[in-house]
């Protein structure tokens, strides 16, 4: 399942993956995203994966994901996007996965909290509520 919150006033965006996801369900997730009326490449991003089980995806379908998001998922050249690994393998993958992305401020971090005060900076102190029961999230 993957759930996303955009929180306009304070520009940013809450991305959570729950389980197992395939490349259609992550493509159809970032189509949703992007049509969001609250979008704006502006954004800056927590990708939290943490409590995702990355193991079915294959390095081939990641950078099938990478060409679509850098053609479809407009990012600004100053927004932060941290992507929270669920294990010390996979941060190795998403390592790999920023050398092909050219736009926007990226960042691999292991902890939930450490990337709100990367990405989020003053607004570190609001928690990033996990999105199970948001009204404002894309199931």
């Amino acid at each position: 399942m993957i759930t996303f919150q955009i929180v306009p006033e304070r520009n940013y965006a809450y991305i959570e993956v729950l389980g197992v996801s395939s490349l259609d369900e992550y493509i159809s997730a970032a189509l949703d995203f992007v049509n969001d009326p609250d979008f704006s490449p502006e954004l800056d991003r927590i990708c939290d994966f943490s409590r995702s089980d990355l193991s079915p995806i294959t390095f081939s379908e990641i950078k099938k994901f990478t060409v679509f998001a850098k053609e479809y998922v407009a990012i600004d050249r100053f927004s932060k996007v941290a992507l929270v690994a669920p294990d010390p393998d996979k941060m190795r993958m998403f390592l790999v996965l920023l050398g092909k992305l050219s736009s926007g401020r990226f960042r691999v971090i292991a902890d939930l909290e450490e990337a709100q005060g990367w990405a989020f900076g003053k607004w570190q102190h609001l928690h990033c509520a996990r999105l199970s029961e948001s009204t404002r999230s894309k199931q």
